[in-house]
């Protein structure tokens, strides 16, 4: 299925059909959404994956919105609300890990992270990372109908 072909099948669900989606298939989504581009890479968000009938009781009364009793699970997007220090760091230490590259050689990729974060008031960085979860969303919707539906 093609990218014009996953749209054109989108449609508001009213109702759920009650099959559980496959592990495999939500791990397939998830992953989809983590490899989403972000503003330098920073990815500042989490996926919480909510299946337990207590945590969607909770999602339902927020949203006040019955199908989520029926959904298979509930994928809820937060997002930082202020860049720190602290969050840069364990970014720069999963990138020398993953590249197998020195932090001494990351210094001015910190400048530039600090320098732009500090640039921003806290809503602007609020505003910012929110954007960012609206990417990974974005990224991922068109693979749901993708990795869920068996014909395709």
């Amino acid at each position: 299925m093609n990218y014009i072909e996953s749209f054109e099948w989108r449609y508001a669900t009213k109702r759920m059909n009650g099959q559980k989606v496959p592990a495999e298939k939500l791990d397939n989504i998830l992953k989809a959404i983590q490899l989403a581009p972000t503003s330098l890479g920073l990815q500042p968000i989490k996926i919480l994956v909510v299946e337990s009938p207590e945590g969607k009781a909770m999602l339902a009364k927020a949203c006040q919105q019955a199908q989520v009793m029926e959904s298979s699970a509930m994928l809820v997007f937060c997002y930082w609300d202020i860049i720190t220090e602290e969050k840069i760091d364990n970014y720069l230490k999963n990138i020398s890990e993953t590249r197998n590259q020195k932090m001494d050689s990351l210094t001015d990729f910190r400048k530039m992270i600090t320098g732009f974060s500090g640039s921003l008031s806290a809503e602007s960085q609020h505003n910012w990372a929110s954007r960012q979860a609206y990417i990974a969303l974005g990224f991922g919707l068109p693979f749901t109908h993708i990795f869920t539906n068996d014909k395709a």
